[in-house]
């Protein structure tokens, strides 16, 4: 039996294993599995996707020579840990609407403690938001473990609205300095998959 089939079936009691987001420079990632948020253009800015489960108040992180020695890819496992974060109830908010339309333009989700930025690989989550604000590209921003925010990232959508949002990130990182910081990067979304991050026009 794989190891996989075997978490599927492990006690509701017992804690899921779940994706949760790090700094760029997490200090455990030579211990432990982890990837780039962008695997393709890692760096500072960058969040890494680790996994563990949560116990007390922090995570039992899986470390790179457990999933060695029962012989599964990281890549499995980690669809295991989305799909038991999706499973967990969360909602979308308002966060800003425009005054002339009425509209949303910034949505945000309610503090779900470390795991908040984790919903970035919700895809329904995202897919969800993509309709909320009427477009198909995204800017999502993670300035902390506990916040994370969207805005309509399309061409469409006017200019001051990003520039507005990535000093709204970069504010509330700074914000966070000192406890729980991760991101002022504004990350693109297209149906619902992270592809990339904003370069704002000089």
């Amino acid at each position: 039996m794989r190891y996989i089939d075997r978490l599927r079936r492990t006690q509701r009691e017992e804690a899921p294993l779940l994706p949760v987001m790090r700094p760029h420079d997490w200090p455990l990632f030579v211990q432990c599995v982890y990837r780039s948020l962008l695997t393709f253009q890692p760096g500072v800015g960058v969040p890494l996707v680790a996994l563990g489960r949560p116990r007390g108040n922090g995570f039992d992180m899986v470390r790179r020579d457990a999933v060695y020695e029962l012989g599964m890819s990281e890549e499995d496992l980690e669809i295991f840990a989305v799909q038991n974060l999706s499973r967990i109830p969360t909602e979308l908010e308002v966060v800003h609407r425009s005054e002339a339309t009425e509209r949303p333009i910034i949505l945000g989700l309610p503090d779900e403690g470390a795991l908040t930025a984790s919903r970035i690989l919700d895809r329904d989550l995202m897919l969800a938001a993509h309709g909320m604000l009427g477009s198909h590209v995204l800017f999502v921003g993670m300035p902390s473990l506990h916040e994370l925010y969207i805005c309509d990232g399309s061409p469409m959508a006017d200019a001051s609205l990003h520039k507005a949002f990535i000093v709204w990130l970069q504010r509330h990182k700074a914000k966070a300095e000192g406890v729980d910081p991760l991101s002022d990067v504004a990350f693109v979304v297209r149906d619902g998959e992270v592809m990339g991050r904003y370069i704002p026009p000089p």
